[in-house]
């Protein structure tokens, strides 16, 4: 049969050709007859296929064909980007003691050695070190005077520990925080720190007296911050710890839920909005000096304890930073966090307020096996509220913190002085500019942006034209007035637009003080109002044309408004 039918093939490719012609090569396209399906020509295979209403002549290919793009492909969703990392180094193993120490026959299962943060052979005797179990109280433990050594028994769970300064020297030591847990065998493992060789784990504290390059001020209204605060600062230098002003920040967002919440959705797409409306804000108010470069886990992070330990149902109470320590250390196994400058734990969105009700950033240094974090913080309810649609506002006003900033709000018994022109002071509102000041103190204005005048600059009134702080270019957008080295006075121009919604009637010059010696909260920024002000959060308090005010013995006036923003006169 097979034979019949090449016979019958043969004679078809004959007839189709003039008896004293020879055969053409094949070409691609070509007619052909149905009944021959395959022939080799010029070192080619080709196959008769139809094609149409006829028969043609197509190339045999070994590849398989490349697909061909539809007309109108799908655009994948936004998502951030994901963190293919994995574990970090797993710790660093504590010192051997001197041979001048001879360990105590003690039966407590931690046991400590205190040495000197710039010699690790150096015992640093302490009074003792502060313990805290989760979801309990500190409570302080002795230490032994003549060596440095601390015998502790302590129970299951999880714990955070304090070293103490030696005789109360706070000038040239910190405090130092670990953490550790303790297994239902009474073992205990320390995150970021491995034991001696004799059971010993040796903490110790943190040494002031090392000291970033000396700051020169560059103006005269770059006035030493003189709160006493060494991680956040309302003036200069600012703190080597905290966030880089200029340039990009490395971002983790660690999503972390729970047995009894389970996370939704796909932590890559839920939490982009977020994440890119915050690296945007920033972006504008730095005038494209700082960007963050965001990285999530590719799905929820299981965290291996109870959220409810931690008592964060309320504003303000229960132990944060112990969660937020426990979070980092439930993903140490699957995140390095040396290749992070912020660690964001960021819980689901369907978070009740009677689980976990508020977020704070920690601008404070949390020990992993990769190091410290120094830089946090958690997700509550309150980041998701109104629909989760200003979450970004709630992630920019702790980062906010994470850059050194302070709280400009105040609670009771302290009186609301400076109202809601900052994002670090209304975060849910809507006067979202960060004021000049704390674009100053981050390096985001220049000094020539921020025009500065001491007291005896006065004696000649002078004029500036003050550039709205919304408009993003490189104009003035401050003046500054030095009363003291711990007092200043600001002036700039707040317009509708950019972050702010400003009424017309409320648009001019908003004029405050700054005392760099007021700790966070407690009013050091003080609103001063133009004539007849009365709204409560001195929405209608800053200055119009023809508007005039006296702060101290200086004097200020607005001279006129236009598109390039207000001509202010300053005198003394």
């Amino acid at each position: 049969m097979k034979l019949v039918k090449s016979l019958i093939a043969a004679l078809v490719l004959s007839l189709a050709l003039p008896s004293n012609a020879v055969a053409a090569p094949i070409k691609a396209g070509g007619v052909c007859q149905p009944a021959v399906k395959q022939i080799k020509s010029g070192g080619k295979t080709f196959v008769c296929k139809k094609s149409g209403t006829k028969y043609r002549w197509q190339i045999k290919s070994s590849k398989p064909a490349t697909p061909i793009n539809p007309v109108n492909p799908i655009v994948p969703a936004n998502k951030l980007a994901i963190y293919t990392g994995g574990a970090g180094s797993g710790g660093e193993k504590s010192v051997e003691l001197p041979n001048s120490i001879t360990p105590s026959p003690s039966t407590a299962n931690l046991k400590l050695w205190v040495h000197h943060p710039a010699n690790s052979r150096q015992a640093l005797v302490t009074p003792g070190v502060w313990l805290r179990k989760t979801g309990e109280e500190w409570r302080w433990q002795p230490g032994n005077n003549s060596d440095g050594t601390i015998y502790i028994s302590i129970t299951t769970g999880s714990y955070a520990l304090d070293t103490v300064e030696p005789n109360g020297n706070s000038r040239d030591f910190g405090r130092r925080t670990y953490s550790l847990v303790v297994d239902n065998t009474g073992k205990v493992s320390f995150t970021g720190l491995l034991p001696n060789s004799v059971g010993f784990f040796t903490v110790t504290l943190i040494d002031r007296t090392i000291t970033s390059a000396p700051f020169t001020p560059t103006s005269a209204c770059q006035l030493r911050d003189g709160n006493g605060n060494p991680g956040m600062n309302v003036g200069f230098p600012k703190s080597t710890d905290r966030l880089t002003s200029k340039g990009v920040v490395r971002a983790l967002i660690l999503p972390i839920d729970f047995t009894a919440l389970p996370g939704v959705g796909n932590p890559a797409d839920v939490f982009y909005q977020m994440a890119t409306d915050m690296n945007n804000y920033f972006k504008a108010i730095s005038n494209n000096l700082v960007s963050f470069d965001f990285k999530t886990l590719a799905t929820w992070h299981r965290a291996n304890f109870d959220p409810a330990t931690f008592k964060l149902g309320t504003w303000n109470a229960g132990d944060p930073g112990g969660y937020y320590s426990a979070a980092l250390a439930s993903a140490d196994s699957v995140v390095d966090y040396s290749q992070f400058d912020v660690v964001y734990v960021l819980s689901p969105q369907e978070i009740p307020w009677s689980l976990i009700a508020y977020g704070p950033a920690f601008p404070s240094r949390f020990t992993t096996n990769d190091g410290a974090v120094k830089n946090g913080t958690i997700s509550g309810a309150d980041a998701y509220q109104q629909n989760g649609t200003k979450a970004w506002q709630w992630m920019a006003h702790e980062t906010g913190h994470l850059f050194g900033i302070y709280d400009l709000y105040t609670i009771e018994p302290n009186a609301n002085v400076y109202g809601d022109w900052d994002i670090m002071s209304n975060n849910w509102g809507n006067l979202l500019e960060l004021n000049s000041w704390n674009r100053y103190i981050q390096g985001w204005l220049t000094d020539d942006q921020v025009k500065c005048f001491t007291t005896a600059q006065l004696a000649t009134p002078v004029e500036v034209t003050i550039n709205p702080l919304n408009q993003r270019n490189n104009d003035v957008k401050s003046a500054v007035v030095k009363l003291s080295e711990t007092q200043v006075i600001v002036m700039e121009v707040r317009r509708n637009g950019g972050y702010d919604q400003v009424a017309a009637t409320n648009q001019g010059l908003l004029v405050y003080k700054v005392d760099l010696t007021v700790q966070s909260i407690k009013g050091g920024y003080q609103t001063q109002r133009r004539p007849g002000s009365s709204h409560p959060q001195f929405h209608d308090a800053p200055l119009r044309p023809g508007d005039k005010i006296k702060v101290g013995n200086v004097q200020i006036e607005v001279v006129s408004s236009g598109a390039t923003g207000d001509v202010v006169r300053i005198s003394n």
